[in-house]
């Protein structure tokens, strides 16, 4: 058995130019491609860029099928998307979703054929045309039962706690935040309605996180909610120097 990772940087010099610093890393799992309906998150949140990558690792030509949803509950988008063997399409998020908002792909393959997606977000200096930032989210299938994330708001890191619904149904949850030493902060009670999502700052002062802490998180649904959720912590870091922030990574909740 063996463990994969890419990793992708960026530095602050151009091609074939001596770098003097880094300005992004990503680093991607490497995960089994699935022919099972899974989803993924996607978001312009901050004015962040968003592309939707959709890869075929087999060797027969494909043709899946999306829903885009968006946390407002605007009517939700299906479309078809063919994507040839080995090879990958980008959909650039932006038609999908309002400046600022979030929201989640669905992701099947009706034919069996396997598949990989994942969500990129990057984040561009309105000056320079630099990209600061970046993260990537692997879609997966959906969660039930008591998942756990992490988060970090040292080095004035924010922690953004991103619900999705991925079914009709409203999604009753229980967010606990505990502390590096075990210590649970709060129990407090979220409803996201039905093929919608919804952001909270762990800084919220009904979770009771702090700055400068670490620890976990947990999202417990409810034992009579139907259907499940999408979860995951995005962290970022503000930047006055490479705007809008210099540091970006997204955590999920599993």
């Amino acid at each position: 058995s063996f463990a994969l990772q890419v990793a992708r940087y960026g530095t602050d010099a151009p091609l074939n130019a001596q770098p003097s610093a880094l300005r992004f890393g990503i680093g991607t799992a490497g995960v089994t491609p699935s022919s099972e309906c899974e989803w993924v998150s996607i978001s312009r949140f901050g004015d962040g860029t968003n592309w939707l990558v959709v890869s075929n690792p087999t060797s027969t030509d494909a043709t899946y099928m999306l829903r885009f949803t968006a946390d407002s509950g605007t009517p939700a988008t299906d479309m078809s998307l063919l994507v040839p063997a080995r090879s990958q399409r980008h959909l650039f998020t932006e038609t999908m979703l309002a400046a600022g908002e979030s929201g989640a792909v669905k992701v099947c393959s009706p034919g069996g054929t396997a598949f990989l997606a994942e969500s990129m977000h990057y984040y561009i200096d309105s000056g320079s045309g630099e990209v600061c930032s970046a993260y990537g989210t692997l879609s997966r299938r959906a969660t039930c039962g008591y998942p756990v994330g992490s988060y970090n708001t040292f080095l004035g890191q924010s922690s953004l706690l991103r619900v999705e619904s991925i079914c009709p149904d409203m999604v009753d949850v229980y967010v606990r935040p505990y502390t590096s030493d075990g210590t649970q902060l709060a129990d407090h009670p979220l409803w996201v309605m039905g093929d919608q999502g919804a952001t909270y700052d762990l800084f919220w002062s009904a979770f009771g996180v702090g700055q400068d802490r670490f620890g976990k998180v947990e999202v417990a649904i409810h034992p009579q909610t139907p259907g499940g959720f999408l979860a995951e912590v995005v962290k970022l870091r503000p930047s006055s120097t490479c705007s809008p922030f210099d540091m970006a990574d997204a955590v999920p909740v599993r």
